[in-house]
């Protein structure tokens, strides 16, 4: 988001198709509040089921303000899945009807002597 209302987010840990946890500054009346939430993504037979943590907050400012701005802020990720569903079930459609989507990058190839060498990648479906 641009203007009066951005929203700075930092990732802090990212598993593709897992989870996804961030830090985000909100603007509020009462200063900026950070937040802490992870989105969860649970595979189904039938989808996907999303969870929605948040940190408790750290200091009794930032209780009171998430007590005020909380829920709605929570309210405001869950009312953005269908238009998001929308848009990827759109992508799904074009790709599956012969769109010209590029083809997915190639993974990098950990170092031999990094802190992952060794462990076996995961079978690429």
């Amino acid at each position: 988001m641009h203007g009066k209302d951005a929203v700075v987010e930092e990732i802090l840990d990212w598993r593709p198709y897992d989870y996804v946890t961030d830090q985000t500054v909100l603007s509020t009346p009462g200063g900026p509040v950070k937040v802490l939430h992870t989105l969860e993504f649970e595979p189904l037979p039938t989808g996907t089921l999303t969870h929605i943590r948040f940190g408790a907050p750290r200091t009794v400012r930032e209780k009171a303000l998430m007590d005020h701005i909380g829920p709605a802020h929570g309210e405001a990720l869950e009312s953005s899945f269908p238009a998001l569903i929308a848009q990827l079930a759109a992508e799904v459609a074009r790709r599956d009807a012969g769109g010209d989507a590029e083809p997915e990058p190639e993974l990098p190839v950990p170092r031999t002597d990094g802190p992952v060498a060794g462990i076996e990648r995961l079978p690429q479906s």
